[in-house]
């Protein structure tokens, strides 16, 4: 799914570790508590590493690691729920 100008759509910040309570998923961000195994995954995700969101509905791929938020590509898979 390419965006008007023939780009993948990047995402906001997504997946992310939540800074505090009121630190909500919304459009564009998906916030995790921040678990060993949630703190893991984004540490481990280097720019190219694909992710499967809600089972493999949608695949996102890494572009940035910037240590509590990830900067992903949206590469195929449909909205989440």
């Amino acid at each position: 799914m390419l965006d008007q100008s023939g780009n993948l759509p990047t995402l906001d910040s997504a997946p992310g570790i939540s800074k505090d309570d009121q630190d909500l998923i919304r459009p564009g961000r998906i916030t995790m508590k921040p678990t060993i195994e949630q703190n893991a995954l984004v540490k481990a995700c280097k720019p190219g590493t694909p992710l499967l969101l809600e089972d493999g509905i949608m695949e996102v791929g890494t572009m940035e690691n910037g240590h509590l938020d990830l900067k992903m590509v949206y590469l195929v898979g449909y909205s989440l729920r």
